[in-house]
C-alpha cells in the first residue's frame, strides 16, 4: 500500500489517497499516523471509482502539549475493521507549516538605508525616497 502525497504540514488537512489492494468500505476503515511515542488517528472514505482510501490528515501540533520539532516521519497504517492495522511501504513526512515569515522587504531595506546615510544619492532615482519618508 502507498500514500500520496507523502508530504504535509504540521498543521494538517492535506487530502491524501491510500492506493492498494483490498481496500473496500466497510465503513470502520481509519488510517492511523505514528511518530515517536505519539499516534494520530482519522477516519478516511473509500472512492470507488480509483479503488483507493482517501483522508484529510489531522492537525499534528495538537497532539500534544509538548514541543513537538518537525520535521519528522510518520509511520502510516491503514484498517478496515478498527482492529487489524496494515503499514503502507512508505513514510509520511510532517513538516512545520510557517505561520509567519519575519523578513525586510526591499522596500523595507532601501528605507532603512535611506534612514542610516540621510541621502538618496545611493539608490536609484526609480525610488525617489525623501529623507523622513515613511513607506506605505
Amino acid at each position: 500500500m502507498s500514500i500520496r502525497p507523502y508530504n504535509g504540514p504540521s498543521s494538517g488537512g492535506t487530502l491524501v489517497s491510500l492506493i492498494g489492494t483490498g481496500l473496500t468500505d466497510t465503513g470502520k476503515q481509519s488510517v492511523r499516523f505514528t511518530f515517536g511515542k505519539y499516534k494520530t488517528e482519522v477516519s478516511c472514505s473509500y472512492d470507488l471509482t480509483a479503488d483507493s482510501l482517501y483522508c484529510a490528515t489531522p492537525n499534528f501540533d495538537d497532539v500534544s502539549d509538548e514541543i513537538i520539532y518537525w520535521p519528522l516521519e510518520a509511520n502510516v497504517e491503514v484498517t478496515l475493521d478498527g482492529k487489524i492495522y496494515l503499514p503502507c511501504e512508505q513514510t509520511f513526512l510532517i513538516y512545520c507549516k510557517i505561520k509567519e515569515i519575519n523578513f525586510i522587504s526591499i522596500k523595507n531595506f532601501f528605507f532603512m538605508k535611506l534612514r542610516k546615510y540621510k541621502s538618496a544619492a545611493y539608490f536609484p532615482d526609480a525610488l525617489q525616497y525623501k529623507e523622513g519618508q515613511h513607506l506605505p
